[in-house]
């Protein structure tokens, strides 16, 4: 886990005077300046990208229409994470992503968007309370931890998943 990522994440989600839980994050992505756009990609392996435009002003997140809302919810968060973590004010920049990259997880900067993804819309205290009480809770589950979870914060189970090994590492 990367302390440096998890406080970037805490920032933009603290800069929500109004934050509820769980929380729009396309809802921050406009009062952070982006755009968002849901497309249809000639690409079906395309589930996001950031496309800024200094030029013509433009900073847009460009989402596949057709994922599901956890998708949706961590693909907004994770191209966030690109613009945060690596746009170094170049005039135009454009970040494409395909699943089969998240899938190999080969390129550091794509590993440090989802773990800024992750962050931003599981903070560490809410999971640790979540997880606890789910713990504690003696009644039967009608499903697994993950599951409970990934309902919760509205996020894929996989990315649950690996939030659950940044917070839990001994467990995992």
């Amino acid at each position: 886990m990367n302390a440096q990522i998890q406080q970037l994440a805490n920032k933009h989600r603290g800069s929500l005077k109004d934050f509820r839980f769980p929380f729009d994050v396309n809802e921050l992505a406009r009062r952070k300046g982006f755009s968002l756009e849901w497309r249809e990609f000639q690409d079906k392996d395309i589930h996001g990208m950031i496309i800024i435009d200094k030029t013509n002003s433009r900073t847009a997140i460009a989402v596949n229409h057709k994922l599901s809302n956890k998708d949706d919810q961590f693909n907004v968060a994770h191209e966030m994470g690109h613009y945060f973590l690596h746009y170094k004010d170049e005039a135009k920049f454009a970040r494409c992503e395909r699943e089969s990259s998240r899938q190999n997880a080969a390129s550091l900067e794509e590993k440090q968007a989802d773990e800024f993804a992750r962050a931003l819309l599981m903070p560490e205290e809410i999971v640790q309370a979540a997880v606890r009480i789910y713990k504690e809770d003696k009644e039967p589950k009608s499903y697994p931890l993950v599951g409970y979870l990934s309902e919760m914060f509205v996020i894929p189970e996989q990315q649950v998943k690996e939030r659950l090994v940044e917070l839990f590492p001994a467990t995992a």
